[in-house]
């Protein structure tokens, strides 16, 4: 009945009036909003009318289930406590409903309406719509921060790997999320994989979709699934996925314009643990935005970045400039709201890789290696034997074509082999004989590499107190 419930119109008025069920009047409520927003994208004025007088009957109703579950000892705040006598439900808090106390409020306020107030107030939302009085307002605007697309478009303007990073290194961490605990992560408009390309360097199980195929020569961006539209219902099941909501998190940049909110709805609808969305600052302007997402729902944290991310379209710059603030927009269901929190200067320089010209301006993005980076294909080299290190280098860098993408293999893996506790001394040899330079010159490349966790600043040291004493 749900599922259909918003259409036709008729339809959803008998729903809400046959709703016994807190769950069902919030979930009518729900995709009322979707169907705003589709209404607004189509520009179909009726039928943002439509969805409109749904969302407030809704609301009315839960507002009424919600009066009625107080009076009869079955919601309050607090400890729920267990059914008993003339009270045989326990009593659950609006949390545990899925409502948020302003919400909860403004469904109160319809619900005590009078009945012919009620309506008057119905038509009068519903004039405004059609007769063009809820039109947004266009005020003076940032030519480069109000990016718009053709209705054709597929929207294309990759994340820099550092700003992803960024997310998942410094926001995450700071609301008491482990980025290598996230469990199954969803990127439902991967493009050519820049975010997904992210995802898959810390260990958790990344699912890449998007509505357009990305892929080249037979080679697909890092995760991939299937092609499949986000908006749709039902949602995309990956193989092997249980029943019911699968994905933990989802993180995306999403499109612009009306479906970013879309996009947003869906997403806290779909995702068990948390969503995280990469967005413009202007982005949390707007009456719709506020009424549709931030007003009931805000995020649990407004991560907003000090430096600005360039972002190009259909390619990722990494020279590139902008004018335009960016920020991510994160919720962790169950959490409470955090203030908001600025990343710090400096992220550009210290999360970009020095491979990450080899693998996120290859069309599409490569695949990280596995095993902590390089460890397994590294795995059967002894420090002792340089030539086993050496007949690894010659399969790892003849998986690569150009010679951005093999400075990005050899840069980068010296570190790792410190980490691993091989020998310099055998091993840059080793990588300098298959690459045809100079063991000097692979830990000059080494020494330049970005190192943040511990363990990468320990290998660090080494990397220089060895590069120092040869």
């Amino acid at each position: 009945m749900i599922e259909n419930a918003l259409a036709p119109f008729d339809a959803a008025r008998k729903a809400l009036a046959a709703c016994v069920s807190i769950d069902v009047a919030k979930d009518i409520r729900d995709r009322s909003e979707r169907l705003k927003v589709y209404a607004r994208q189509v520009k179909d004025t009726g039928l943002m009318a439509d969805a409109t007088e749904i969302r407030l009957r809704s609301e009315r109703r839960l507002g009424e289930l919600l009066i009625a579950a107080k009076d009869a000892g079955q919601m309050g705040e607090g400890r729920p406590i267990n059914g008993r006598g003339d009270r045989p439900f326990s009593r659950v808090t609006l949390q545990e409903a899925g409502v948020t106390k302003d919400l909860s409020s403004k469904a109160q306020k319809r619900a005590k309406m009078a009945d012919d107030e009620f309506e008057n107030f119905i038509g009068i939302e519903r004039g405004k719509i059609i007769g063009g009085a809820a039109k947004p307002i266009n005020g003076a605007r940032s030519v480069m921060a109000s990016r718009k697309e053709d209705a054709d478009s597929l929207d294309y303007f990759p994340t820099p790997p550092w700003a992803s990073r960024a997310l998942l290194e410094i926001v995450l961490p700071h609301i008491g999320v482990d980025p290598c605990q996230l469990g199954t992560v969803w990127e439902p408009g991967c493009g050519e994989g820049h975010i997904s390309g992210v995802l898959a360097e810390y260990g958790n199980r990344v699912i890449a979709s998007d509505i357009a195929s990305y892929d080249k020569g037979g080679r697909f961006p890092p995760g991939w699934e299937a092609t499949s539209d986000f908006l749709e219902n039902p949602p995309m099941r990956p193989n092997g996925a249980p029943q019911g909501l699968w994905a933990d998190w989802i993180i995306t940049n999403p499109p612009f314009d009306d479906k970013a909110l879309a996009f947003a709805l869906r997403a806290l609808e779909l995702a068990r643990a948390g969503v995280a969305l990469f967005v413009r600052q202007q982005w949390l302007e707007g009456v719709g935005r506020y009424e549709a997402l931030f007003g009931d729902n805000p995020p649990t944290i407004y991560a907003q970045f000090s430096e600005r991310v360039p972002l190009c379209k259909g390619r990722w710059d990494p020279d590139g400039s902008t004018a335009t603030a960016y920020c991510w927009l994160v919720w962790r269901k169950g959490a409470p709201r955090l203030p908001t929190f600025w990343i710090p200067p400096g992220q550009r320089e210290a999360l970009t890789r020095l491979g990450d010209k080899g693998r996120f301006l290859a069309h599409p993005v490569r695949e990280p290696m596995p095993g902590g980076t390089y460890g397994r294909i590294l795995a059967d080299a002894q420090p002792d034997e340089p030539a086993s290190a050496s007949d690894n280098w010659a399969r790892l860098v003849a998986a690569y074509e150009t010679p951005a993408e093999q400075d990005f293999v050899w840069s980068d893996a010296a570190v790792e082999l410190l980490k691993a506790g091989f020998a310099l001394e055998s091993t840059g040899g080793a990588i300098a004989e298959v690459l045809g330079t100079t063991r000097g010159a692979v830990m000059a490349k080494a020494s330049r590499l970005n190192l943040t966790d511990p363990a990468r600043q320990g290998a660090r040291t080494d990397l220089q107190q060895t590069k120092g004493a040869s």
